[in-house]
């Protein structure tokens, strides 16, 4: 040999792989990243391409492969399936709700754990959590346990109701003392199992009762301490009188400017969105005022007035029974619903501050100005529902996709587990770990050879030109007849076209209709009329996110935009109902009806 070739080395044949092993959970992450959006659309298609051709590969090691054989680029996307033809499926269909796409926020970003307050609760909420993650199951437990010392009913019936029972235990949880012991909970059992898995909060902030969780989980009062402040909390409310409050869309210095001596702030949520409470007779003549005034404003489902003047007279049983509690200087960072600033030892260590949090103005718009000043942090609602994950979207600083929730939203048919699972992905897409090990246990993984990374290729060869004459246009010439100088755009009212006499003639053409059905029941009469004349209806109402409730019955949220829309047409797909004919009732309204947080001017547009 000449130069190096005399080198040489002889090998065997290497040993055959153990087989890979089954997976603890049924459902996996699929981590994917590219450069720019259009790289990772293109990683994103060629991944369903080979799943598409391996139906049989084992998920488990797809998504092995994906997050620890790969590296993570700063566009990136997850999605949660059992199978790989189930991944292929949701990843080409790309709703919005099951394929979650993020920026990357920095190596290792600040997580701000977010505890709601009251009316977040519903039956069942974070039921499978509790079938499946014992540290969950643990709190919930020790937690119930407690509380049931306290109680002359089961509150287990209440929060994990048998089947039909949904309803009646929803109704139950609307008392105050019901729902505020089992929402906190929920809230520090949820905050003990993200711990758990190595996320852990850099601050933290709550609303109003959620605060009290946040003090318990930062250490400022026992586990046990606080189940019980938050219960006398719940039993206090239930004997105020019967109050409002109103969520009004202007910045505080205009609602204040508004408002009168019986009526006061209860909390600013957002810049632009503040509520006032008080007794039911000043809220209606403020709502009089609003609406002559053409100022958006909504009634908020609650009976109490709370963080108002009426709670004035259970301050003292409160105050007295926190003066018997050990109060210690929070080992977390808390943010302050009173000044919107990092809450201090001494406030924390006073019994009298915790009084002012019941009875005062929350200011959680203050808190998430002082949050979002260090940039690039992710705020992970840890609670039943949504609402505080809107708030926060609210801020002028934080982007959506900083926002996540722990819990689905009621309405959405997804497994609490499943949708825990996402919620790690979407941490990672935006740039913290988890603690991946525990999801991969003690299995054997193998690594697949899936496709490679899609380069964003550009030609950037000039072809050769041709020429090419231009068109002779005609000069232009003066026309003296005044009424060809210009025209307007008008609107032509006349009837749909209809080759039928819908009186007698309305079964003999079935369609299939997609009625967007309005508050009044002129959809309604249509919708059924149609039926009985044998065309399939398919009905949509608005919400405040979207779902399937039935085969042929929808709620859609349209101020989110496309995506909902997008599911339905998917959704209507699945259903082979497709609609050949659309009938559009929004806009038929009889006052200026709007949900929490939008405007009559958006519900319309």
């Amino acid at each position: 040999g000449v130069g190096g070739t005399n080198a040489h080395v002889i090998i065997e044949e290497a040993p055959e792989r153990s087989p890979s092993e089954e997976s603890d959970f049924p459902f996996h992450v699929l981590c994917l990243s590219g450069r720019s959006k259009g790289a990772l659309d293109d990683n994103t298609a060629a991944l369903v391409n080979w799943l598409r051709a391996n139906p049989e590969a084992k998920l488990a090691d797809v998504a092995y492969t994906l997050k620890e054989g790969r590296r993570g680029f700063g566009k990136r996307r997850v999605v949660v399936a059992e199978t790989a033809s189930e991944a292929a499926d949701l990843l080409e269909a790309a709703d919005s709700r099951q394929v979650f796409t993020h920026d990357h926020l920095g190596d290792a970003p600040e997580v701000v754990f977010m505890f709601p307050g009251g009316g977040a609760q519903y039956a069942g909420m974070a039921r499978d959590l509790y079938e499946t993650e014992p540290v969950f199951a643990d709190w919930m437990d020790r937690g119930l346990d407690h509380l049931q010392a306290s109680l002359d009913y089961d509150i287990r019936a209440l929060w994990l109701p048998e089947e039909g029972q949904e309803k009646a235990a929803n109704a139950a949880l609307q008392k105050p003392s019901v729902q505020l012991p089992l929402i906190m909970i929920v809230e520090y059992a949820l905050a003990q199992l993200w711990i758990s898995w190595g996320v852990r909060p850099s601050a933290m902030v709550g609303h109003s009762m959620g605060e009290n969780t946040a003090a318990c989980l930062a250490g400022v009062l026992s586990f046990e301490d606080c189940i019980d402040l938050v219960l006398l909390r719940g039993q206090l409310f239930d004997t105020v009188p019967a109050g409002g409050m109103l969520s009004i869309s202007l910045p505080l210095e205009e609602v204040q400017a508004l408002i009168g001596d019986d009526l006061d702030i209860a909390s600013v949520n957002a810049p632009n969105l503040t509520a006032v409470s008080g007794p039911q007779a000043a809220l209606d003549r403020l709502a009089e005022t609003l609406k002559a005034r053409d100022i958006d404003h909504q009634r908020i489902q609650i009976d109490i007035a709370a963080h108002s003047r009426m709670l004035d007279g259970i301050l003292n049983q409160y105050g007295t029974f926190l003066r018997g509690l050990t109060l210690s200087a929070p080992q977390i960072p808390i943010l302050s619903n009173r000044s919107g600033q990092q809450l201090t030892a001494e406030e924390a260590t006073d019994p009298d501050y915790w009084v002012r949090q019941l009875r005062g103005t929350v200011l959680f718009a203050d808190c998430m100005e002082t949050l979002s000043a260090v940039a690039g942090r992710i705020y992970l609602e840890v609670g039943p529902g949504k609402a505080l994950s809107a708030l926060a979207q609210m801020a002028p600083a934080v982007k959506p996709g900083q926002v996540l929730s722990s819990l689905r939203h009621p309405d959405q048919s997804v497994m609490d587990d499943a949708y825990f699972f996402g919620v790690i992905g979407r941490l990672w897409a935006c740039g913290y770990e988890a603690d991946w090990d525990q999801i991969w246990g003690e299995a054997t993984r193998h690594r697949l050879s899936l496709p490679t990374y899609a380069f964003q290729r550009s030609r950037y060869f000039i072809e050769p030109g041709t020429t090419r004459q231009a068109p002779e246009t005609a000069p232009l010439v003066r026309t003296d007849d005044l009424s060809d100088w210009g025209y307007r755009p008008v609107w032509r009212p006349r009837l749909a076209d209809c080759t039928l006499d819908i009186e007698t003639e309305l079964s003999q053409d079935p369609q299939i209709w997609l009625i967007f059905e309005d508050d009044l029941g002129l959809a309604a009469k249509t919708a059924e009329r149609l039926t009985a004349a044998g065309h399939k209806v398919a009905r949509v109402r608005p919400g405040d996110t979207y779902a399937q409730l039935t085969e042929t019955s929808f709620v859609l949220a349209p101020e989110q935009g496309r995506a909902g829309y997008a599911a339905l047409l998917a959704d209507l797909e699945r259903e082979d109902m497709l609609p050949s004919r659309i009938a559009h009732f929004w806009l038929v309204t009889d006052k200026e009806s709007f949900r929490p947080g939008s405007s009559f001017f958006d519900r319309n547009l």
